[in-house]
Parts: C-alpha cells; sequence; structure tokens
C-alpha cells in the first residue's frame, strides 16, 4: 500500500487523500446499515453554513437550495462522502491515462458531483418506495426516532428523521410544530402525519 502511494504524483497523492477516508466511512455506513443501525454517528453534518456544530454532528438541510420542492436532497452525507470517494479515485485514475493535470481535476471534480446528485436521485427513489410499499406512514404515530438532518422550526421546512416502523428501519422527511430547531441527533416522537405525507414530530422526552 505505502508503495503503491509512493508511486503517485504530488497531485494523485492529494486525491489519495481524499479518496481513502471517504472510502473507508463509506463502507463503514453500508455495514451499519446492513445492520439496522442507520448511519452509526460516523457522519460528520455542518449544522449551518457558517461553521461546523461543536459536538461534532450538524446539517446540511439548511443550505440554501439543498433540497427541491419534489423532495431532492442533494447535500446529504451519504452523497457527500460518495462524491468524495469517486471523485477522489475518478482524479487519480484520470492522471494515471496522461491527462494534464487541470483537465484530471476538472473531470474529477465532474464525476464527483455527477455522483453527489446520483446519490440524492437514489435516496429519493428508495423513499419514495419505501412510501409506495407496504410501510403505512400513520404505523409511525406514536413512535420515537432519531433525526438525521435536522428539522427547522415552526414548520418553516423539513428534515429527515430515521425511525422503526413494521419492523422496517426507514428514512422519512419530517416537520415540527416545535420553536426551535431539532437537531441531528436528537430524539423525537412521531405525532401525525401531515397532508403531504411528512411525519409531524417534537422532541421526544
Amino acid at each position: 500500500m505505502l508503495e503503491w502511494f509512493n508511486s503517485l504524483t504530488n497531485v494523485q497523492q492529494i486525491f489519495a487523500y481524499i479518496a481513502l477516508p471517504a472510502t473507508v466511512i463509506l463502507l463503514i455506513q453500508t455495514i451499519l446499515l446492513f445492520f439496522g443501525i442507520g448511519d452509526g454517528g460516523v457522519d460528520t453534518n455542518v449544522s449551518d453554513v457558517g461553521g461546523i456544530d461543536g459536538a461534532g454532528d450538524g446539517d446540511l438541510s439548511e443550505i440554501p437550495n439543498g433540497s427541491d420542492s419534489d423532495g431532492l436532497t442533494v447535500f446529504s452525507i451519504r452523497g457527500i462522502v460518495a462524491m468524495l470517494c469517486i471523485g477522489g479515485w475518478a482524479g487519480i485514475v484520470l492522471l494515471d491515462t496522461g491527462i494534464s493535470v487541470a483537465l484530471g481535476i476538472v473531470l474529477a471534480v465532474v464525476i464527483g458531483v455527477a455522483a453527489l446528485f446520483g446519490m440524492a436521485f437514489l435516496m429519493r427513489a428508495l423513499t419514495r418506495l419505501q412510501s409506495s410499499g407496504n410501510i403505512v406512514l400513520d404505523h409511525a404515530v406514536g413512535k420515537t426516532g432519531k433525526v438525521y438532518l435536522t428539522i427547522p422550526a415552526s414548520m418553516t421546512g423539513s428534515g429527515k428523521i430515521n425511525i422503526t416502523v413494521q419492523d422496517t428501519y426507514t428514512e422519512f422527511e419530517a416537520v415540527t410544530r416545535d420553536e426551535t430547531p431539532i437537531k441531528t441527533g436528537e430524539a423525537v416522537y412521531v405525532e401525525s402525519v401531515d397532508e403531504a405525507g411528512r411525519l409531524v414530530v417534537r422532541r421526544a422526552g
């Protein structure tokens, strides 16, 4: 491994520094999801555009245009990790072909952004499949879940929660009437389902 790393050019090594940690995180996320643990606390989220949550957990849901009216969440943690992973490896491979450094960087960024949007479309498709399948949203009422993407206060926007419904660990869109945002990692209680098919939650406890 060390021999391979030393054989890379300086720019390829920078791509490797990006790709290797992202790959490890992506693998851990995937393994934890197989065990129904969600993201297992390994995600690092930005709580707002200006800074990072001191606890290590934050959220990208408050970034403008982070999601569209059709429920497409672009700036999810899974998407960003996938972008860094795929973009980093793409940069290493592309520069191995002998193309210029500038073109390799541009193509790696394009491929990474494509991975970001690809993950967003995949997660939306999975969410729709869950909603249109055998899972009945009303069965989530009265249950407790965990916030995955920060839920804005006073019904001003939606976030996401992970919750077990009908023995299936699932991610759903959620809103809250609470006057302060409910941040990533907080426990929530599901009060009802609104007309848009989103779970209405409040802080648990």
